[in-house]
């Protein structure tokens, strides 16, 4: 995967959060990937993809749909984004 040098890094922690807030009421991502991560002028982010489903390569089939494999995707995007 390449690296995107101009993400905002003040979004990297606005992931983590928006992630947390989702779950806290039961809310599953489902399809985290990059893609799914928008980026407004503003720098700020914006998460789609909430109908379900797995990208392979960011989240492992059998996590997919789940609070492990909304972990496992961000965790991977962290690494895309800002590594």
């Amino acid at each position: 995967m390449d690296v995107i040098p101009d993400f905002p890094s003040s979004d990297k922690n606005g992931l983590i959060k928006f992630r947390t807030h989702f779950h806290s009421h039961n809310i599953i991502w489902g399809d985290a990937k990059a893609a799914n991560v928008l980026i407004d002028a503003d720098e700020d982010a914006y998460l789609i993809g909430f109908g379900g489903g797995y990208t392979d390569g960011w989240v492992e089939k059998e996590k997919s749909n789940s609070t492990e494999g909304d972990l496992q995707g961000l965790a991977n995007i962290k690494r895309y984004l800002f590594e």
